[in-house]
């Protein structure tokens, strides 16, 4: 993260894009900026775009609701229509990720620092009696699991609802990171905000998020609380400093970081990626608001240590201009060629798009997934891959276009998927089989070419929509193995 350094970090690996496509809690914990890189991504969504003009409309009239009704009714949505699912229920539903596996995946220290913090503030919670019962995941813990919380785009937000086998059903399943970056997105889809005010508060055992623009405060904390400046005052109107401060920890739980798009200051390694003169505003926005300066902040100011972060070393998202998700997209993704290695290359596989350097990537975070692993046990050879994927009965995209992929987990848990979706099922099915020899997987690809996606095993060729043989394979645009995949610079053909 030293200046010094920053041509070399450039060079993203493919472990740092595989965590941006599929970013968990343990590495957003480890990575902070990946919240910021998960609101780009958001705001290349049509889905977003489609939301906010529904909120728009509800908050006033499409061209004239002042920004405080907007900001509260950005609340409302998010709210009433969004299900927030307590621990239990996500290692129900998305299964349990082995901590042992995530400490040599990231590093013993990054995941044992995150538990720390969440063992603290669900001690705290207990302490209080407001632990509730869904959110007891001490034992998980003590026998080495932990529910595989999974940070997404609100394509994978809203696909989660249809899990629910509910009568009327939420718009979407989330938890407070998902609803932090929800709310950021909008509020800046919706010109309120600036990118520069934009701060998501917390730790790895809650987040919230605070908006300041033009010096007014707001901030939501999770789903169920609002406040914007006028009602924060009335709160805490005849309070001591003391008496604010417990306010806010009992809302934070634990408060050790705080993400912004110019950069992270991480009050619990001393560190800051922001500017000091960055630190300075965003200190007096919060004072501003709150009314006392944070304690987390006050403890560290004197002995913070300054470094430059490649990720966030770019000019700020200028969304000025823009009125739909393809919008946003072109404007990203000139700023990841521009800059290679910020934090818009890694949004670009945060949304699953396909024009990417390294869409080997999409293999790397697919093989993590805990039903791919499941599923694959019953693999031995390639029919009954091919059985699996038959299995599959939904042929609709995920995110919506044949231009983003699903991974495997998404497509099983959702019953659906685009032929490119299923390609990549398919293929980390044969990878994840302890049956199928190496060097028959070392022989394996996956072709995505105009219209169709084709799996090769050798001198077999199989079309992943009619999983039927063909003779011969056209001319991909992306050949996407395990090593990495040899994409051309093509944008990606239709259908």
């Amino acid at each position: 993260m030293n200046r010094a350094n920053t041509a070399a970090a450039r060079a993203l690996s493919q472990h740092e894009l595989a965590q941006a496509a599929r970013p968990t809690l343990f590495d957003a914990a480890a990575r902070p900026e990946l919240l910021v890189v998960l609101i780009y991504a958001n705001l290349m969504s049509p889905l977003l775009w489609d939301l906010l003009a529904k909120i728009t409309a509800r908050a006033g009239a499409a061209a004239g609701a002042d920004t405080p009704a907007l900001m509260a009714q950005i609340h409302a949505d998010v709210d009433g229509r969004f299900y927030h699912m307590d621990p239990l229920g996500f290692a129900g539903s998305e299964g349990l990720l082995d901590l042992d596996e995530e400490r040599g995946r990231l590093s013993a220290a990054s995941v044992d620092e995150a538990l720390r913090i969440i063992r603290r503030g669900l001690e705290g919670l207990a302490d209080a009696g407001r632990l509730k019962p869904g959110q007891d995941i001490f034992a998980l813990i003590d026998a080495g699991r932990f529910p595989e919380y999974e940070y997404a785009t609100l394509e994978v937000i809203e696909a989660h609802a249809q899990t629910l086998g509910w009568k009327h059903r939420p718009l979407g399943v989330t938890m407070c990171a998902d609803e932090a970056v929800l709310i950021a997105s909008l509020a800046l889809a919706a010109g309120r905000v600036i990118p520069a005010e934009v701060a998501i508060l917390g730790s790895p055992v809650h987040y919230s998020v605070f908006l300041h623009p033009e010096g007014n405060g707001h901030w939501f904390n999770g789903k169920h609380e609002y406040h914007d400046a006028q009602g924060w005052r009335n709160l805490v109107q005849g309070m001591s400093a003391a008496q604010i401060q417990q306010l806010v920890d009992d809302r934070c739980f634990y408060l050790d970081r705080i993400s912004t798009p110019r950069g992270v200051l991480w009050m619990g390694h001393g560190l800051s990626t922001l500017a000091p003169e960055a630190v300075d505003a965003l200190d007096a926005e919060l004072r501003r608001f709150l009314g006392i300066e944070l304690r987390e902040i006050g403890d560290v100011r004197q002995g913070l240590h300054f470094e430059r972060s490649p990720l966030l070393d770019a000019p700020a998202l200028d969304l000025r201009g823009c009125e739909c998700a393809e919008d946003v997209v072109a404007k990203v993704v000139a700023l990841a060629e521009s800059f290679p290695g910020s934090v818009y290359e890694l949004a670009l596989y945060t949304a699953r798009r396909l024009e990417v350097a390294t869409p080997g990537a999409y293999v790397r975070a697919a093989r993590r997934g805990w039903r791919l692993q499941r599923a694959a046990r019953q693999v031995r050879t390639l029919e009954d891959a091919l059985d699996c994927l038959a299995g599959v009965p939904g042929h609709d995209p995920v995110f919506g276009s044949v231009d983003r992929i699903a991974l495997p987990d998404e497509v099983l848990l959702f019953a659906r998927g685009s032929h490119r979706d299923r390609a990549l099922l398919l293929y980390c099915l044969c990878l994840e089989s302890a049956h199928l020899p190496q060097a028959v997987k070392d022989d394996t690809e996956v072709l995505f070419c105009a219209g169709a996606s084709l799996l090769r095993m050798g001198q077999r060729c199989i079309d992943v929509m009619t999983l039927r043989p063909v003779d011969a394979c056209p001319p991909p645009w992306i050949s996407l193995s395990e090593s990495g995949g040899d994409p051309s610079r093509a944008r990606p053909g239709a259908g």
